[in-house]
């Protein structure tokens, strides 16, 4: 079937990707930015903050609650 050869196409490239990204990090080694093949490349911390949904739940359900949002969407699923 077309859609597994592409499903496996896809995940061997994104090994690929994967492998190409760990070595470009082993050329910046700490530094976090560099040229690599004339190309800049950046490798940064970046950070965020989240709101703890389970505590939130347990702690504070009404508040919980009133914050709710539903959606939906259609997943597709081959087996």
């Amino acid at each position: 079937m077309e859609y597994d050869r592409l499903s496996e196409e896809l995940k061997k490239m994104e090994e690929a990707k994967n492998a190409a990204a760990n070595q470009l990090k082993s050329y910046l080694k700490e530094a976090e930015t560099g040229t690599v093949g004339g190309r800049k490349v950046t490798w940064k911390l970046v950070s965020k903050s989240t709101v703890d949904t389970k505590r939130l739940k347990s702690e504070q359900p009404e508040v919980y609650s009133s914050f709710l949002k539903d959606s939906s969407y259609r997943r597709l699923s081959v087996a």
